[in-house]
């Protein structure tokens, strides 16, 4: 921070519990957790800021199971992010790009995601197989702004928050065993993600920055 005695901190405690019920070709899983996040910044020329945010997540999910190979699945979440506190700060840069300190800008929002999940499992010896749709629905998503101006720095920028985002799309992810010891996997996400509201009305319904409509990952593995 401005000066080496500044300290931030961020504090969590946090409790969970988790079910799973199964009646034949049925099975619903669920799961609370409740979060409280405690962030406090002290500089050493002025008061303390103190920031409080009690969380929760929770989770329902069904499954059905078709056969011995198949089931068929969905699901719903709600959950959160708290920010990092290294989001909480900008480096700033004078004249001839002399670095003139890192700043504190301010605490920022957590996120919150309500996910909805239909999803496909094809599951056999040697292959695993499975096929997701999803939709999440998201407040306060927290973001990078380079357009953000810092008075002081010659750079702009600062993480920032967006009211409302939301992100659509659908998930392929296969693995395939050729042998006891060596697997093949790949996974392809294709996302629609858009600035649903936000006080910049500038940026209303624009597709949001910083997230690949396509992402494709393949890997070998090998187990000696």
């Amino acid at each position: 921070t401005e000066g080496s005695s500044n300290t931030i901190s961020k504090d969590n405690l946090a409790g969970y519990i988790m079910a799973n019920f199964r009646n034949g070709n049925h099975t619903i899983s669920a799961g609370l957790r409740i979060e409280k996040v405690t962030y406090e910044y002290r500089p050493n020329t002025w008061n303390n800021l103190k920031q409080d945010d009690s969380l929760e997540a929770y989770e329902l999910g069904y499954n059905y199971k078709l056969n011995n190979e198949q089931s068929l699945y969905a699901s719903f979440s709600h959950s959160f992010q708290a920010a990092d506190i290294d989001r909480f700060f900008t480096s700033h840069y004078g004249a001839g790009f002399v670095y003139l300190g890192t700043f504190f800008n301010g605490f920022i929002k957590p996120m919150t995601a309500n996910t909805y999940n239909i999803g496909y499992n094809y599951f056999v010896k040697n292959n695993k197989f499975k096929a997701t749709v999803f939709y999440t629905d998201l407040s306060d998503e927290i973001f990078y702004d380079p357009s953000i101006v810092n008075p002081d720095s010659v750079f702009a920028g600062a993480n920032t928050n967006l009211d409302k985002t939301s992100k659509l799309g659908f998930e392929l992810y296969d693995k395939y065993l050729v042998s006891d010891n060596l697997y093949l996997s790949a996974n392809y996400t294709y996302i629609e993600a858009t600035i649903e509201k936000d006080d910049n009305k500038n940026i209303e319904n624009k597709v949001l920055p910083g997230v690949s409509k396509h992402n494709l990952t393949a890997s070998v593995g090998y187990a000696p």
